[in-house]
């Protein structure tokens, strides 16, 4: 009879062991004392190792943190430690665990407690549902929603520089306004243009154009920049390609410049250099944009880069043809006036010339009246 009994009770525990096993999330049964009496096997999985726990001090072996905060939870802080303690019944309290593998997670919890008949606190019950996956979707669609704004942000502006590109006549102030957008999309502190100077040296120089945020004393480095200059600017002058120096204190290249030394004095902690081609590849000029703070390039922020820089290419390609044009048009102004006044002059060697045709025997009689006076001494 003993032993049906013992039989019945172990089937019992084995029967009610399955069933908690089979329920789809962590769940706990705690005794009075704080003691985990009972977990499933999801609740093992879920903190990938043994959770069992003696007294509400051991909670401290879990470690979690409030994801608003990044604080840590205190012992008393779980909802079980709160279902003993307090009484109280919690639902969807959402925590990011560091499991017993040193993996992370993110989980909601829901905690109640046990009472007996008489309204006594004899336990307490804790579910445990893994939501990471949830989570790290969540963050990735509120992440491309803000990447999207971001997007649309900068195709607006970009627009509107084409749109100045096409209508405006004031070059200068379309430098600028590129300026201006490049430090917007790029996040940037500084910004400049620089002009190639092809006749300057064996493979020419850099000169500085337009500039936004410095001072006037800060960009005296690099008015002229050279193929030796040991900056951005120079290396991209070598190479014909974008330079980025995420962060100039741990770029070998500029190490012990004066460039260095100006980026320092300045504030300067990155700088990208990206090289304005024309429509036939020809280099004409470099565009760089620069941080006071360590900085790393977003695709974002390269595929903005790459349309400004197309778009200041295009801004010097005009500016070189326009002022070619001007010089064109003076050029003819001026063979223009040169050939009016030799037009004139001919105009009055023929008239001069006519006159002297129509009345020769003045002429004549002049020449021979002073061939007389020369044979008498007169």
């Amino acid at each position: 009879m003993l032993i049906g009994l013992r039989q019945d009770k172990l089937f019992e525990n084995s029967r009610f062991q399955a069933i908690i096993n089979a329920i789809p999330a962590g769940l706990f049964i705690i005794e009075a004392n704080g003691k985990v009496s009972l977990a499933n096997e999801e609740s093992r999985r879920i903190f990938a190792g043994e959770t069992s726990l003696e007294c509400i001090s051991d909670y401290s072996k879990f470690t979690g943190y409030w994801p608003e905060t990044g604080e840590p939870l205190k012992p008393e802080d779980w909802p079980e430690a709160q279902a003993i303690l307090h009484g109280r019944e919690t639902k969807g309290v959402v925590v990011d665990i560091d499991k017993f593998d040193g993996t992370k997670g993110t989980f909601t919890l829901a905690g109640a407690p046990i009472k007996n008949k008489s309204g006594k606190i004899t336990g307490a019950v804790m579910t445990v549902q893994d939501i990471t996956e949830h989570v790290k979707a969540q963050n990735l669609l509120r992440d491309s929603e803000k990447q999207l704004a971001i997007d649309l942000e900068a195709a607006k502006l970009l627009q509107e520089v084409s749109t100045k590109l096409i209508q405006a006549n004031d070059i200068d102030a379309l430098f600028d306004h590129i300026l201006e957008t490049a430090m917007m999309l790029l996040r940037s502190d500084y910004a400049c243009f620089q002009l190639f100077k092809p006749e300057r040296g064996a493979k020419g120089e850099l000169y500085l154009l337009r500039h936004r945020g410095f001072k006037e004393s800060d960009v005296m480095a690099w008015e002229w920049i050279t193929p030796r200059s040991r900056s951005s600017c120079g290396m991209a002058l070598n190479t014909h390609k974008r330079v980025v120096f995420p962060d100039v204190l741990q770029c070998d290249y500029i190490a012990g410049s004066i460039y260095l030394e100006a980026y320092l004095k300045i504030g300067i902690r990155a700088v990208q250099t990206s090289p304005l081609l024309s429509r036939d590849g020809t280099l004409i000029g470099m565009f760089s944009t620069y941080w006071r703070k360590p900085h790393e390039l977003t695709d974002s922020e390269i595929r903005n880069l790459d349309v400004l820089a197309r778009q200041a290419a295009d801004l010097i390609e005009r500016a070189q043809t326009e002022q070619d044009l001007r010089r064109s048009e003076e050029r003819y102004r001026s063979l223009t006036r040169k050939l009016q006044e030799a037009d004139r002059r001919k105009d009055e060697y023929l008239g001069l010339l006519s006159h002297e045709i129509r009345n020769p025997l003045a002429s004549i009689m002049l020449c021979l009246s002073l061939l007389e006076k020369a044979e008498h001494g007169g």
